[in-house]
């Protein structure tokens, strides 16, 4: 996790890969600094 809020230049990179990339036709990509695998922690095994 980043610690910090996204700002609209995060987001925008993201948008023009997804804008011109010949090869991708359909994905969820998440933006979100690594908040989602903060979220996602495994506990001890």
């Amino acid at each position: 996790m980043l610690g910090r809020i996204g700002s609209p230049e995060d987001v925008a990179g993201a948008v023009a890969y997804l804008a011109t990339a010949d090869f991708v036709t359909g994905t969820s990509l998440v933006v979100d600094g690594g908040s989602l695998l903060q979220s996602m922690r495994l506990g001890p095994a």
